[in-house]
């Protein structure tokens, strides 16, 4: 006997052996038949539980807590490794040009500059001596420059400010070059040029983190002396690898005494 052709969608009856369509009922004997999933089906639903196994697997690889590395142990070998990091910055976070918020964070075994997307929760910038935990995935860059692109950045502890607000002294680093700040701090030392010289006045501030040196070409320089405890605000620069804070306007230097 000839075998009978079957179409893609045909099953054989499991009681008379007859082929049959998709019918509930076998049209040879009459007895009904279970229902069968399609080849179609059976494919559709393999590939939405294999998606489904990988989105969990990515949501736990994302939520479960990743263990804290020294800065001094990480190496090129880990590029792309996701760890976590805790320690203190250095300098103030800045936004920078392209958008991105740069973060040197030292633990005391090394210093890291991390990335950011956007700041840290709650939108404002920490300001340096801030304690910090970020998460994120390492890079390697020209020269086996280690970096970090964060997914996460968490404030601990706010780093030390003086008067209403304004940076810490200890906070003005380089890596600050270009930014605005306002500072406090009590004059130790007054320099000015001889007349004619195209060299800077000399203010020189400390509080109880560190000193900084601002300086001005102002025509009407501030009356301050040494003691007075002053409030300033300038662009932060760096001259012969020293970081200076540089006044534009006399307004910028107020006495608060």
């Amino acid at each position: 006997m000839a075998e009978q052709a079957t179409g893609k969608n045909e099953v054989q009856c499991p009681h008379c052996g007859h082929f049959v369509g998709p019918a509930s009922r076998c049209s040879n004997c009459g007895m009904r038949l279970e229902k069968r999933m399609g080849l179609k089906v059976l494919r559709l639903s393999a590939v939405v539980v294999a998606f489904g196994g990988l989105c969990l697997l990515h949501l736990y690889a994302r939520s479960r807590e990743l263990p804290v590395v020294r800065i001094a142990e990480i190496s090129p070998v880990m590029n792309f490794a996701n760890v976590r990091i805790a320690g203190t910055l250095e300098s103030g976070a800045r936004k920078l040009r392209s958008g991105s918020v740069l973060y040197v964070v030292d633990d005391g075994t090394g210093t890291i500059a991390v990335f950011a997307d956007s700041a840290s929760e709650g939108g404002s910038l920490p300001p340096g001596g801030s304690r910090v935990e970020v998460s994120g995935n390492l890079s390697v860059g020209a020269g086996n420059e280690i970096r970090m692109r964060a997914h996460r950045v968490d404030v601990v502890a706010p780093g030390a400010v003086n008067g209403e607000g304004e940076a810490s002294l200890s906070s003005i680093a380089a890596a600050r070059k270009g930014e605005r700040v306002t500072v406090c701090g009590r004059v130790s030392k007054v320099w000015r040029p001889d007349r004619g010289s195209k060299a800077p006045h000399k203010i020189v501030l400390a509080d109880g983190g560190g000193t900084l040196e601002v300086v001005h070409w102002l025509e009407e320089p501030p009356i301050i002396v040494a003691g007075d405890r002053v409030k300033v605000s300038g662009t932060v620069g760096v001259y012969k690898d020293k970081v200076q804070l540089k006044v534009w306007e006399t307004g910028d230097v107020v006495s608060l005494e």
